[in-house]
């Protein structure tokens, strides 16, 4: 479709409304160059409607400028093209009448003052009748309204990966529940700073027996009063990280809300905290001695799992280095043969539902040896056979946040008390991208050829040394980058995935009859 030239679009996709101001209007009133107005549609036929009506009030508008009718100067303009609808009739007798419609309240006087001015452009002869303006009593919108109306015509319209819509449906959601769905124009920051504060007594376990069926509200009211009664919840609430998460989301919502004429202020633009501790402090990696300890474990050397996820999603990470997220959303289609060598191709599509942090992301990661023999090709094998679009999960779902329900909060806490693990309170699935990032940093002299822009783009990082890296480096072979990440070894044997004697109850032996019974259920 051929857009008027009086139209633009944002990067939002709203469009405006843009008519210059004639250059010997501007001098004679000093007004600004332009007349933008938010037309608050992404549909570019509603859009070149609007545009078309408001370009006529424009040229009335110019055709009619006297000295004596200052309409150029702040806020006549802006109320008068587009928010007032401007109409002129013309009784067979001669009589001329002005209409406006859609009178905010407050806005009365402005409206007769412009009126007034409008009646000066008629010939004396011409009797003038006034139309008093109808006053419509305001549009009260609830937040959860507003906020349903951001996910549906906002997020939905974006590319945005299920989790982070997963992300802003429940955090906007605690958000409106905390803030007690009032009227988004009566949204004040004082309202804010107390559903704020709120907020940062929200429980880090959520799906804990003691808050079922609890709403955030009372979640935080139960931590409050555990407080007040002398309990340390210090590391029982969600962490800064986490709650400028939730306000990330409440800023995103907001500004939306206010170029769409909800709002005239982002309270929460300034609602984030500050943390006095370095990145890299936040968190710590695994030591060569705990990785040991972990590959020892029985969910490694006696295949103690419940899904085959939970064993070779962290036996990746630790071999690779590759976020929780990207090897948790992998497709049977990404485990791909580079130059001959087998790996993960991470990527970002978003009818796959997958997704990659950043452009830098996008890569290929070879396998380590070690993953290879502990069978995950014969188990992709498996997969795709019984026509699996994801590798490690059965249905779509959160896939990053059931890796790190089962490993952060069930797998890592027998180690709580552990002689070796006292920072256990500053490790989680990411350390281990801490820890292959540290592992490779030391070995990388050892190694002939490597230095750390192979690590990096291993890794997924940009590379920042020169301008020649970040500019002309496109690529570093299959091959160089199974250089890098066969430089981990952490000296533990790890068996094959499925062994002859692994055959607990109820399990199928293969995961094709687990589809098939599941078919047979589905059709029951």
């Amino acid at each position: 479709m051929t857009f008027s030239s009086f139209l633009y679009r944002e990067p939002s996709g709203i469009f405006y409304f843009r008519r210059a101001i004639p250059s010997h209007i501007r001098k004679k009133f000093a007004t600004r160059p332009d007349i933008r107005i938010s037309l608050r549609t992404r549909d570019p036929k509603m859009a070149l409607a609007l545009s078309r009506k408001y370009a006529v009030q424009c040229d009335e508008l110019f055709s009619h400028v006297e000295e004596e009718m200052d309409l150029f100067k702040k806020p006549s303009v802006k109320d008068l093209v587009g928010k007032l609808d401007f109409t002129v009739d013309v009784s067979p007798t001669g009589t001329m009448s002005f209409k406006f419609s859609d009178v905010k309240p407050g806005d009365e006087q402005l409206t007769q003052s412009l009126m007034a001015q409008a009646a000066v452009l008629v010939p004396k002869a011409v009797p003038v009748v006034v139309q008093a303006p109808p006053v419509e009593a305001p549009k009260k919108h609830k937040i959860g309204t507003v906020m349903n109306d951001f996910l549906t015509r906002s997020v939905e319209s974006t590319k945005w990966s299920s989790n982070n819509k997963f992300y802003y449906q429940t955090r906007l959601l605690a958000w409106g529940i905390l803030l007690d769905n009032v009227y988004i124009d009566e949204l004040t920051e004082e309202l804010f700073v107390g559903a704020a504060n709120k907020m940062a007594y929200i429980p880090q376990r959520q799906n804990h027996k003691m808050f079922a069926d609890k709403s955030p509200a009372d979640m935080a009211k139960i931590m409050q009063e555990r407080e007040a009664q002398g309990e340390d919840i210090s590391d029982k609430c969600i962490s800064v990280e986490t709650y400028n998460k939730y306000v990330t989301c409440l800023i995103t919502f907001l500004d939306w809300a206010q170029r769409n004429g909800y709002v005239t202020k982002n309270v929460a633009e300034s609602g984030k905290k500050k943390s006095n501790e370095l990145a890299r402090n936040k968190r710590d990696n695994f030591t060569p001695e705990q990785v040991q300890i972990i590959l020892q474990n029985p969910l490694f050397q006696s295949q103690d799992y419940r899904k085959e996820f939970e064993f070779f999603v962290p036996l990746i990470a630790m071999y690779s280095g590759a976020r929780q997220s990207e090897i948790a959303q992998l497709c049977t289609d990404d485990i791909v043969q580079e130059d001959g060598i087998w790996g993960m191709q991470i990527r970002d599509d978003e009818d796959d539902d997958v997704s990659a942090k950043n452009l830098h992301s996008i890569r290929f990661v070879p396998f380590h040896d070690v993953i290879l023999k502990a069978g995950l090709l014969d188990y992709h094998k498996e997969r795709k056979e019984a026509d699996f679009k994801k590798l490690f999960f059965d249905e779509e779902r959160d896939y990053g946040d059931a890796v790190n329900k089962f490993f952060n909060r069930t797998f890592l806490n027998q180690y709580n008390d552990h002689a070796s693990f006292k920072n256990r309170k500053k490790l989680c699935f990411h350390s281990f991208r801490h820890t292959v990032m540290t592992e490779l940093t030391n070995k990388m002299t050892e190694a002939q050829g490597i230095d750390m822009v192979h690590i990096e783009f291993t890794l997924g990082y940009s590379a920042k040394n020169s301008t020649a890296q970040r500019t002309y480096l496109k690529k570093i072979s299959a091959a160089n980058k199974l250089k890098v990440v066969s430089l981990l070894d952490y000296d533990v044997d790890v068996p094959y995935y499925k062994t002859s004697e692994k055959k607990p109850e109820n399990r199928f032996e293969t995961i094709k009859q687990r589809t098939l019974a599941k078919k047979a259920k589905n059709k029951e």
